[in-house]
């Protein structure tokens, strides 16, 4: 199996999947990491922690202007399954996947049926590339220019709500994909067996799975009343082993950024035996407002903004649609550019219909000219701080 990431970035969908994938490659994960985005009030921060040998976490935030003229605020939490031979790797497909799919997405439909159709995405594109040698969970909250702000989870990382302002404690929205929970859900009342060997909190599901199709995944999507004012995602590495201390640093830190790299350092204080990776939004309402902001831009670019460890960088592809969209000739591609990259150091036919029709792969291989060239310049930074705890 091929694992050269410039042949993985190939298979990926679209220009911008293969630009992603790239930076989701060449980021530095070795290291303790806290950003955050200011105007929206979102940090996101990562750490190996203390035994692990590699890094197999991968998280980012994006805002996406898609083809169906959707403004998008997406963030995104991906925990390697360890047991994988390629964690790593599928967690960084899954979010190049994520964020490509969802420039790609041409048709207005109910944000719960967009966050369905990416997720089988990503674990369609995992096993392609990886063939059941690669999985990962994925913790994933979605807001549009619509004004929706939905959450949705495979595996073990979480994805939490609180009220700042009230009671001020952690209420778990998504629901681990464990064995555990499986054999409630199917009503099993003798789990005894799996008890005795260990295997309750076990995955029952996670994206990249072999044997399977992606439209066996059961994707249970959590609604905007669902949640309170404020959200967090991490992985496990964050939260199994003091869930109170977890819950406290996080609702009373003063700002998402302090939220995040306490939560970090914790993870380390109490241990650091696994990888941890933390996402805080302060304000749901805020990213909703910002989408909404854009909801009547002119643009026929599609866009995707995305922060990604210490680099921020921003991809656009102009299209010219005839009025066939079926006809790949009718489209028109122009120069696909990253505007900017900034770093602190130096497929379904039932799927089919949402996406941008273009050339084949293997046409887009063999005529270069058709192929947009991706170009780099550089802006300043997003606010980063390495520290050791």
């Amino acid at each position: 199996m091929n694992l050269d990431i410039e042949s993985l970035a190939r298979e990926m969908t679209g220009e911008i999947g293969e630009a992603l994938l790239k930076e989701l490659s060449n980021a530095s994960w070795d290291q303790l990491k806290s950003n955050e985005i200011k105007e929206l009030g979102v940090s996101f921060g990562s750490h190996p922690g203390l035994i692990r040998n590699r890094h197999e976490d991968r998280s980012a935030v994006a805002r996406i202007s898609a083809a169906n003229g959707e403004h998008y605020f997406v963030a995104v939490v991906c925990d390697g399954v360890g047991g994988s031979e390629h964690g790593d790797l599928a967690a960084s497909i899954s979010i190049a996947t994520l964020f490509s799919e969802l420039s790609r997405v041409k048709t207005k439909l109910p944000v719960e049926e967009v966050v369905c159709h990416v997720i089988r995405r990503m674990d369609d594109k995992v096993r392609s590339c990886l063939f059941g040698k690669g999985l990962t969970t994925a913790s994933v909250v979605l807001a549009t220019s619509s004004g929706e702000f939905v959450g949705a989870n495979v595996g073990d990382s979480r994805i939490y709500t609180w009220d700042s302002l009230k009671d001020k404690r952690l209420r778990q929205v998504s629901q681990d994909d464990t064995l555990g929970n499986e054999v409630k859900r199917l009503n099993i009342k003798d789990v005894s067996a799996l008890a005795q060997k260990g295997l309750l909190a076990s995955l029952s599901q996670a994206i990249g799975e072999s044997g399977r199709e992606s439209r066996d995944l059961n994707i249970i999507v959590n609604k905007r009343s669902e949640f309170s004012d404020s959200v967090v995602l991490s992985s496990d590495g964050c939260w199994k082993h003091d869930p109170l201390g977890f819950e406290l640093v996080v609702v009373n830190a003063k700002s998402s950024i302090e939220a995040s790299r306490r939560a970090l350092a914790m993870a380390n204080w109490t241990g650091g035996s696994d990888n941890s990776s933390i996402i805080v939004i302060e304000d749901i309402a805020k990213v909703v407002e910002w989408c909404v902001s854009r909801a009547f831009t002119d643009s026929n670019c599609v866009r995707v903004e995305s922060w990604i460890a210490d680099t921020k960088s921003v991809f656009h592809i102009s299209y010219i649609l005839s009025v066939r969209q079926s006809d790949a000739s009718s489209v028109e591609k122009k120069v696909v550019k990253r505007v900017s990259r900034s770093r602190q150091k130096s497929d379904d036919g039932s799927l089919r219909q949402m996406d941008l029709v273009e050339q084949s792969a293997e046409k887009k291989r063999s005529k270069a000219s058709l192929r947009p060239e991706v170009k780099i310049s550089v802006e300043p930074s997003v606010t980063n701080k390495n520290e050791k705890y």
